[in-house]
């Protein structure tokens, strides 16, 4: 009778933890306060970010609080090595950026992630913008899925064959906020320091 009683008690602990942590669109923080970055999609709630204590931390410079915002980063990378940084406002992720400053990925794997970070209710790839491309400082491509979300690939130079830089935006939510977010290249910057000076 005390193993039945046992056994039902470890049963019921096992069934509590795997239930356990914030579900979404984007999949579920551990109750160990993990989520995979690949699961990661933008307007996701801010709650999740909060919660993966082991993978994001919130950023405490006072710059990325411009406009009522809040920005964390990860604390891990992503399988292409990518280390990703979410902008929240109002309870929600109006932005993702994944940055391989380092080594930069294909465009078809910066493909790739854009499609990992959009949620499931976005619409279908509307209309690319190349015009940014010449830019010799910053080429970038722009993507856009309907009037909700669009992404931006900051590429190395202007063929466009390697991305530094993956951003996704979700319009709606990018409304309220007073400032524009920092440009992706400001993002990496300040993503960057903040780790210098952890170390």
């Amino acid at each position: 009778m005390v193993q039945f009683l046992v056994a039902v008690l470890l049963l019921t602990f096992g069934l509590t933890a795997c239930g356990s942590g914030t579900t979404g669109d984007s999949g579920a923080v551990t109750p160990q306060g993990t989520i995979d970055l690949a699961n990661l999609k933008v307007s996701v709630p801010e709650k999740v970010l909060e919660d993966a204590v082991l993978s994001f931390e919130l950023d405490e410079n006072p710059l990325s609080r411009a406009g009522g915002k809040t920005q964390y980063l990860s604390r891990t990378k992503d399988a292409r090595g990518g280390s990703y940084l979410a902008q929240c406002r109002d309870g929600s992720c109006f932005g993702l950026q994944a940055l391989y400053l380092e080594n930069p990925i294909t465009k078809e794997q910066a493909m790739e992630t854009v499609k990992a970070m959009l949620p499931s209710r976005a619409p279908e790839q509307s209309k690319v913008d190349d015009s940014n491309m010449s830019n010799t400082e910053n080429p970038r491509l722009l993507i856009y899925y309907g009037d909700e979300f669009y992404a931006e690939l900051h590429c190395t130079d202007s063929t466009g064959e390697k991305v530094k830089i993956v951003s996704v935006w979700d319009i709606n939510k990018m409304k309220g906020v007073k400032e524009e977010p920092a440009s992706d290249k400001e993002g990496a910057e300040k993503a960057e320091s903040s780790k210098a000076e952890e170390k």
